[in-house]
């Protein structure tokens, strides 16, 4: 979920059960660097996460919207290592 909160676009995970009641593990990530584009955010672990998840403070979540735009990426980085990546492609909805 992206948010703005205090002038500034923040992530969080936000999981939840069947039942719609929190995970124990949620609304983690952290604020955008400020360093981003229209097209590319980096939200490195904020406090709340840090404390969270210990092994989460030095993540770094990544959001990219391909240009045309017909796709979207989700990334995770840990010491600037990329870590895992989807592509959604936005021109083929899922089906649930």
């Amino acid at each position: 979920m992206f948010l703005i909160e205090d002038g500034r676009l923040r992530f969080r995970h936000d999981h939840r059960y069947d039942d719609g009641t929190p995970e124990e593990i949620t609304m983690y990530s952290g604020y955008g660097d400020g360093k981003g584009t229209a097209l590319r955010q980096d939200f490195p672990g904020d406090d709340y996460t840090c404390e969270l998840i210990p092994t989460s403070c030095d993540a770094v979540w990544r959001v990219e919207l391909s240009e045309d735009p017909r796709s979207y990426s989700y990334m995770l980085l840990y010491h600037g290592e990329l870590l895992f990546k989807a592509r959604f492609d936005l021109e083929n909805p899922v089906d649930q």
